[in-house]
């Protein structure tokens, strides 16, 4: 009795998660829609890249930084280098001397929350934007992110992330879609569940130095939630990444806390 119980308890939950919660998502965005209000504004933002030895795609990522489509004396682009031990910090340097806007800073190896942490303080603009060094966004991305921003409620915002093969075929699958269909839906009534650490961007006020072993996918929504903010998702705003040629790798790009999981994750250890 026990086991059928358990068996059947388990079978609802997991229906309820992948059917029942993004339907009931889905009729809510319709039913009782919260629409962003959104504005066209350029706010002071300071765009941080997190990078440990990430020398094969950081000249290009700060290349794609400097190109975006936002007025260049309100954006500074900060690498946050973690402790890296290749030439990626000799890299940055080299295009700062060239670009003001272009800073590094050295952070020693504690992760990439506690780099982004560190890049908080060392800054003082009104918005913060976080990417990774193996993404690329599109030349709106920015302007699209920070129009959310607008709205008084919303604290943070992420955008789309699409998977490209290096001739530019789109390699999303059909979860990926789904989840992203998901996002949507929350985001129309309330707040979504999970962000996007490829793209995303927080409203000082609202940044918050949580946990450096947690990233900031899961933890920043839910933090918002608790200070009675919003975290929406806008499509428009969309960042592109190429698959790794190992699973290794890949791991090694989405890493989230703490230098022994990136570590680990590149297989250092």
């Amino acid at each position: 009795m026990i086991g059928r119980v358990a068996f059947w308890g388990s079978l609802g939950a997991l229906a309820w998660t992948h059917a029942g919660y993004p339907a009931a998502m889905g009729v809510l965005a319709r039913l009782r829609p919260r629409p962003v209000r959104k504005a066209e504004q350029t706010p002071s933002v300071a765009l941080v890249v997190s990078a440990h030895n990430e020398e094969a795609v950081i000249r290009r990522r700060i290349e794609n930084a400097l190109a975006l489509d936002y007025p260049e004396d309100r954006l500074e682009i900060v690498v946050a280098s973690d402790g890296s031990t290749d030439l990626t910090d000799a890299i940055v340097g080299e295009i700062a001397a060239e670009h003001p806007r272009v800073r590094l800073l050295q952070c020693p190896r504690e992760g990439k929350v506690a780099a982004q942490h560190r890049s908080v303080r060392e800054t003082s603009s009104d918005v913060l934007a976080f990417t990774d060094a193996n993404s690329e966004w599109k030349p709106d991305a920015l302007r699209a992110l920070v129009r959310n921003l607008a709205d008084e409620e919303v604290g943070y915002v992420c955008g789309q992330l699409r998977l490209e093969s290096p001739d530019g075929a789109n390699l999303e699958g059909v979860y990926w879609r789904y989840e992203m269909w998901v996002r949507a839906q929350e985001s129309a009534c309330s707040s979504i569940t999970a962000g996007n650490g490829a793209i995303y961007a927080v409203k000082r006020e609202a940044y918050v130095e949580d946990d450096p072993k947690f990233g900031h996918d899961f933890g920043f929504p839910y933090l918002m939630e608790q200070m009675g903010r919003r975290a929406v998702y806008e499509p428009a705003a969309v960042a592109t990444e190429k698959p790794a040629a190992e699973p290794e790798d890949e791991y090694g790009h989405l890493r989230s806390g703490t230098p022994q999981m990136w570590d680990k994750a590149k297989g250092t250890r």
